[in-house]
């Protein structure tokens, strides 16, 4: 019964090209669905997370305001990109970048971005754009402190999506004393090409919509910045805004090796199909009628034509004639005695 079928399907040759047709497309259905999904719908709060997140706070670094850096790894739902990520970002403040890091180059792509108000706390807006790949960077301006000599300022920090790790180290301003924080730092370094001292401080795990806050005092008279816009560009020129690492990089780039191997081989069984049935059709044109079709693209000739509408080759003129009169010769020849014989 089953080389039956078989054989009736491999007979009826259209029928088998449909089939080839339909499981090219199913092959390559869930790279087209996966982002389809994603470019209409984005990442949903719940299917998001931020696996690491690394925040520098700089108050009166190159400006009077506070400057505040971040950049860390989210973890998309099954490592969909790109992907709508949401920040929370001070009312007012003043938006420099959101971006987009590659690994491999350590380069950034800077995104557009949309930044409205939060419908549910006044003292945020909410910043989203299409994040590229798992790493992104952002930063940001805005003006907290208050005090002339005796500064100070609170840092908080609201996280739309739920985050596994935080990390955020406050710059010390040049000039400054008695610099302190709320809660303590738990580690000290110095950045030898800035020659400005951080101070880090572990907040864990936020929960999505949780608040951390780092209460920051220090002493400094006026408010000179601790360098210069030329200094800072002088500094940071050739170098990119440096990228959080973290586990799951092997995860993401074989998740995304196995999408492209998928979408090559979905298209090599399209290329076989569209080729095979190709073959078909001049083949059903030559069985029908050999001087009526191009020799070349199937398509039927019309009357006396010289070349091909369809391809532009140049029709063989008399070639019928010629294969018919092959044809005779193949099937008579003249035996040795003379005699004519019919084979």
């Amino acid at each position: 019964m089953v080389p039956e079928i078989l054989t009736a399907v491999y007979s009826d040759r259209r029928t088998w090209l449909r089939l080839w047709l339909v499981a090219s497309l199913l092959a390559l259905w869930p790279v087209f669905a996966g982002r389809a999904v994603s470019a209409q719908e984005g990442a949903r709060p719940e299917d998001l997370r931020i696996q690491q997140m690394r925040v520098q706070v700089m108050p009166e670094f190159d400006d009077p305001r506070v400057l505040v850096m971040v950049q860390g790894r989210a973890i998309a739902y099954e490592h969909q990109y790109p992907v709508t990520i949401t920040f929370r970002v001070p009312a007012g403040a003043q938006i420099n970048q959101m971006a987009t890091v590659n690994m491999d180059s350590a380069g950034a792509t800077m995104e557009a971005y949309e930044a409205r108000p939060d419908p549910e706390d006044g003292r945020w807006q909410l910043v989203s754009y299409e994040l590229g790949g798992a790493h992104f960077f952002y930063e940001y301006y805005y003006d907290p402190i208050v005090g002339e000599r005796e500064k100070a300022f609170t840092y908080l920090l609201s996280s739309y999506h739920p985050v596994d790790e935080v990390t955020v180290e406050i710059q010390e301003p040049k000039g400054a004393e008695a610099f302190r924080t709320m809660p303590e730092a738990v580690s000290s370094r110095v950045d030898e090409t800035l020659r400005l001292a951080y101070h880090g401080i572990e907040v864990g795990a936020l929960k999505a919509g949780e608040e951390a806050s780092i209460v920051v005092n220090y002493s400094k008279s006026g408010s000179e910045p601790s360098l210069t816009w030329e200094q800072v560009m002088a500094l940071q020129e050739g170098k990119r805004p440096p990228a959080v690492t973290g586990s799951g990089t092997e995860s993401s780039g074989f998740s995304m090796r196995t999408e492209m191997m998928v979408f090559v081989g979905g298209a090599l069984l399209i290329f076989v199909g569209v080729f095979v049935g190709y073959r078909l059709r001049l083949g059903e044109a030559s069985e029908r009628n050999p001087e009526a079709y191009c020799r070349m693209c199937g398509a039927g000739l019309k009357a006396e034509a010289n070349y091909c509408h369809q391809c532009g080759v140049m029709v063989m003129p008399g070639a019928a004639d010629q294969e018919q009169t092959a044809a005779a010769e193949v099937r008579t020849r003249r035996p040795s005695g003379g005699r004519r014989q019919t084979i």
